[in-house]
């Protein structure tokens, strides 16, 4: 089956999306808090690179310090 390329709607980015494969897509394995999930489909449409979720989870698990 054909991974997606797609563009990272944050950074512009481009990489492969394993949707139909997930515990190998590049953002396997990436956690994120229930609360910043909910941010994340409040904010953009698509998937963001693996890049951006660790940005991203990063900063949410400073914040809740």
């Amino acid at each position: 089956m054909k991974h997606e390329e797609k563009t990272c709607p944050r950074c512009g980015g481009r990489f492969e999306c394993k949707l139909n494969n997930p515990v190998h897509c590049q953002c396997a394995g990436i956690e994120l808090s229930e609360r910043l999930i909910d941010r994340l489909y409040a904010d953009w449409h698509d998937c963001l690179c693996a890049a951006c979720l660790r940005e991203l989870a990063d900063a949410a698990r400073l914040d809740s310090k």
